[in-house]
């Protein structure tokens, strides 16, 4: 269950009625697209880092700003091209 204190962040939605399991792409995208520091904390002890980590390396749902921001903290390389976006899990400094 989310916390009353984040529910705010879900103002479409019945709270009540989101799953954490089922619907944990679009909590951790929404949270990490406009939760403050308390709403991120609750993000990551409510769920394992590689899930974390696996929402912001393949969302479509984030802000360009916030999804480049996690990329360098969780060190993920995202290549952008016109075309596509092909992605790969480690970043590289050459």
């Amino acid at each position: 269950m989310i916390p009353s204190e984040f529910t705010h962040l879900f103002w479409e939605y019945d709270d009540s009625a989101l799953s954490l399991e089922l619907h944990r792409r679009f909590i951790i995208s929404r949270v990490i697209n406009f939760g403050t520091i308390p709403a991120l904390q609750w993000l990551f002890k409510t769920y394992e880092l590689e899930i974390l980590r696996e929402v912001v390396q393949s969302s479509n749902n984030l802000h360009e700003s916030k999804r480049r921001f996690w990329e360098i903290v969780f060190n993920i390389e995202i290549v952008h091209n016109a075309d596509t976006s092909s992605r790969s899990s480690n970043r590289t400094n050459s």
